[in-house]
Order: structure tokens, then C-alpha cells, then sequence
């Protein structure tokens, strides 16, 4: 009991201000981490990154997994295939009517080391045996709303050569995409495919790591 009152009032309140301090820092830290999961994130994305799926009916449509979009005609019909996983979203657009040519669009959230949320979203698509990366975009959330994010340093589309073998012919066709699949916890691949079977690559995809401050890739 001695030992108790000789700590004194004053220090424990010191320590108990400190205390309060550090769990407002770390509550708002994972509040801000975690205040959007990648469904409501989509939602707030401009229109033209929604490809067609109105924001309001976003939650009933995803709940479905798989939906038509777009009209549905005879001759040309496209649906929509969901899948989500924690802060992974991948919408895969193809036809109901026979045609084989398809679109895959993921978005995958990171977050930074002082809380802010960063989204990106890619687009790849072609057919089964021809298809590329088409579109890379960066957000950020700040202030209720996302914005484009210009600092992730991260191309669009990556040359051919850096996945071919030094002896093979340099305009070798290549499917490539980008996977943002959380399979890759700290980051994601740029990957390529040849469709054609040939002995021609050296790598098939191409890694980055993202570090709480910026994406980098992995050599």
C-alpha cells in the first residue's frame, strides 16, 4: 500500500493522459485505415470507373455474384461476375450470347503508414488467347471523397521485352494483366502469358511491394 501512495496522484495522471494519448492516435489510425471497405470505396469512384453498376445498387447487385449489365439482347448479352475477398474487389464482364471476348477490372485497397487509404483500380481484357493490360488509375481518400492519386509511380503497361529470353524475337505477342489478388499480401504482379506456348519467356510476371509509403518493385 505504501509503494502505491508514494507513486503519487500526479504520476499516475501523467501516465494515464499518456495512455489516452496513444490510444487516440492508434484508435484513429485504425479508424481511418479501416473506414471504407473496398465495396463502399467503390461506390464513391466516378462513374466512368463503375463501369455501368449504379453506386445505389452496388451492394444488392455484388450480393448476387453473378448479374446481366448493360441491355440484354439476343444477339449481345453481357453479365457480370463478382468476386471479393477483405480488401480485394474483381468484376469480370463477358458475354451470355457465345462471343469470347471478356474485361476484368479489380480494385485492391492499401493503406498508407499515417492511415489514408489508397485504391487502385486496373482494367485487362481482349479474348481468351489475345488479351492485355489496358488501364491503371490511383485514388486517394481525403476529406469524405476519393481523388486521383498521382504518386504511385506505377505504369500502365509494362514492354514485352522485359519478360522475353534474350533470343527471342522482340515483337513476341504476350496476354498481360496486372493481379492485384491479395495471394500477394504485400503487394501484387504485372504478369505475361504466351499464348502460344513457345519456349520465349524469361520471367512470367513481375512483382511490387507496397511499403506503406509507395509501391516498389521487386528486381
Amino acid at each position: 500500500m505504501t509503494n502505491l501512495y508514494v507513486y503519487g496522484t500526479s504520476n499516475m495522471q501523467q501516465h494515464f493522459k499518456n495512455f489516452l494519448v496513444l490510444f487516440v492516435l492508434g484508435t484513429t489510425f485504425s479508424l481511418t485505415s479501416n473506414a471504407q471497405d473496398i465495396v463502399d470505396l467503390f461506390k464513391k469512384l466516378p462513374e466512368e470507373f463503375r463501369y455501368e453498376i449504379p453506386a445505389d445498387q452496388a451492394d444488392s447487385l455484388f450480393n448476387l455474384g453473378v448479374f446481366p449489365v448493360g441491355e440484354q439482347d439476343p444477339e449481345e448479352s453481357m453479365s457480370c461476375e463478382v468476386n471479393t475477398l477483405d480488401s480485394y474487389l474483381a468484376l469480370t464482364f463477358h458475354f451470355t450470347t457465345g462471343q469470347s471476348g471478356f474485361q476484368t477490372v479489380q480494385y485492391r485497397k492499401f493503406s498508407t503508414i499515417k492511415g489514408k487509404v489508397i485504391l487502385l483500380v486496373t482494367e485487362h481484357g481482349g479474348s481468351r488467347y489475345v488479351f492485355e493490360q489496358r488501364l491503371l488509375k490511383s485514388f486517394i481518400w481525403i476529406n469524405g471523397k476519393l481523388n486521383v492519386y498521382r504518386k504511385t509511380k506505377l505504369p500502365t503497361n509494362l514492354l514485352n521485352k522485359e519478360f522475353l529470353k534474350s533470343n527471342a524475337e522482340s515483337n513476341a505477342e504476350l496476354c498481360t494483366s496486372y493481379e492485384l489478388s491479395p495471394n500477394e499480401s504485400s503487394g501484387f504482379v504485372y504478369a505475361a502469358w504466351d499464348p502460344m506456348a513457345r519456349d520465349v519467356l524469361e520471367r512470367e510476371f513481375i512483382k511490387y511491394n507496397w511499403n506503406g509509403k509507395k509501391f516498389k518493385r521487386v528486381k
